[in-house]
């Protein structure tokens, strides 16, 4: 249904470009900033009461996860921005507590 709902949104201009500017703007935008503060959110709390191989764990899941989810539903030029997204959020912005937990380098 929500693959349905985004084709619609990027039906409902006239033009190609316009089309993928709406879907942009109105969705695509909004949603990778709430997929930043969301994992934002869950990377802290996990990294706070797990240790670094659990956190690694979750890590590779959620990846796995959004990756699944983004074939299902999402817009071809959504899929790689999400991934993006989702490995800078949960991997290199806590890189250096993720080295520093299991004690790498």
């Amino acid at each position: 249904m929500v693959a349905n709902v985004l084709d619609s949104l990027i039906k409902v201009a006239a033009h190609e470009k316009q089309r993928l500017q709406l879907y942009v703007e109105a969705f695509e935008t909004p949603f990778l900033q709430a997929t930043v503060q969301f994992y934002e959110r869950e990377a802290q709390q996990c990294l706070s009461t797990t240790d670094c191989a659990s956190y690694l764990v979750m890590a590779q899941q959620r990846l796995e996860q959004e990756e699944e989810r983004a074939t299902r539903v999402l817009h071809a030029t959504t899929r790689g921005k999400l991934k993006e997204t989702c490995v800078k959020v949960l991997v290199e912005a806590n890189r250096e507590a993720i080295e520093a937990e299991c004690k790498v380098g």
